[in-house]
């Protein structure tokens, strides 16, 4: 390893809490600014972090703290704890912080990788978080790593609303692995040519077409690998040209593999979906498909879509073609 690469250890907070204090202070405080708090309205904000009250919280013998260092200097930090109700398979993440010179540079997810693998090899079953509801550059970040929304809940002591979020060990999602995406979806291809119900041509999708993409290239795993696949857009102008971009997603190409047909992995990618789109203030998600495969309208109808119209569309490499156009709304 290179001096200068990143490198992730584990700390000792007893001794080394007056660094890390420093180091969430200057992390938090662009939040504290923005969402106005201070030490009298939120004294528990990281922004107001104490080498006290940090060995307080993590010195037990069943927290585990992990630092970033460039060299010797500390520039993240990351902490993982039982969550207070007493659970057995349930790890509270807390204190994430990376230094606001060395942000953009991935280190938070290495951070957030060095806590999963922890609890993983622990046994824990999910890692949950709390965050501040509207922060939602944050809870879009978590979204992204493949944490879920579980629940809001409003706090006499906090001067906001904190959006919990869950991390599944078993079954999580990512955004942006667009070669795993790609690979489940020809195997779907594949696997409807051969059944002879082609749907897609598998040499569509190739790195090369998808190029960095505006869209979101969503994959399922669990603890084995991938599991399915789909591509979320906030716009489309082909398909359903008459919706204004970013007020409903769209998806495409929900794949699933072989191995996890039949049990209910593609209605667990829908709700993630919809969470992302929730996250986004989005009220809807759109689709369209062939309205002479029974089979996968019916899928789409049981997942709470609601059949809008069947109408011809001419697509240049298919011809004039009918496709059922599904519409899903939520709160």
């Amino acid at each position: 390893m290179k001096p200068s690469e990143p490198h992730i250890a584990s700390l000792d907070i007893r001794t080394d809490a007056e660094n890390v204090a420093a180091l969430i202070r200057r992390s938090f405080v662009t939040v504290a600014d923005e969402f106005a708090l201070t030490p009298e309205n939120c004294p528990s904000n990281p922004a107001f972090a104490t080498a006290a009250a940090l060995i307080d919280r993590l010195s037990k013998p069943d927290c585990y703290c992990f630092g970033l260092y460039l060299q010797d200097e500390l520039a993240g930090f990351i902490a993982l704890m039982p969550v207070g109700s007493g659970e057995t398979d349930a790890y509270e993440i807390t204190r994430l912080a990376v230094a606001p010179e060395h942000r953009h540079n991935g280190f938070g997810k290495a951070l957030m990788d060095a806590v999963v693998q922890k609890a993983s090899e622990m046994g824990v079953n999910k890692v949950i978080i709390g965050i501040i509801n509207d922060n939602n550059v944050l809870k879009n970040w978590y979204l992204s790593y493949g944490f879920v929304e579980t629940t809001k809940k409003e706090y006499p002591f906090l001067p906001f609303v904190v959006c919990e979020m869950e991390f599944n060990l078993s079954i999580r999602f990512t955004t942006g692995d667009i070669p795993e995406a790609l690979s489940i979806m020809r195997e779907a291809a594949q696997w409807l040519a051969d059944s002879g119900k082609p749907m897609w041509n598998t040499d569509e999708f190739t790195p090369e077409r998808f190029h960095n993409p505006p869209d979101e290239f969503i994959v399922m795993w669990d603890g084995a690998g991938s599991v399915a696949a789909l591509i979320l857009s906030f716009e489309d102008t082909f398909f359903w040209p008459d919706i204004p971009a970013n007020t409903s997603g769209f998806i495409h190409k929900l794949s699933v593999r072989r191995k996890y047909a039949g049990h209910g992995m593609a209605e667990k990618l829908i709700e993630h979906a919809v969470q992302v789109c929730k996250s986004r203030g989005i009220p809807a998600l759109r689709l369209d498909c062939d309205p002479h495969r029974p089979g996968l309208c019916s899928f789409y109808e049981r997942c709470g879509f609601k059949l809008k119209e069947i109408k011809p569309l001419h697509i240049q490499q298919l011809g004039t073609i009918d496709l059922a156009y599904y519409e899903l709304f939520f709160e």
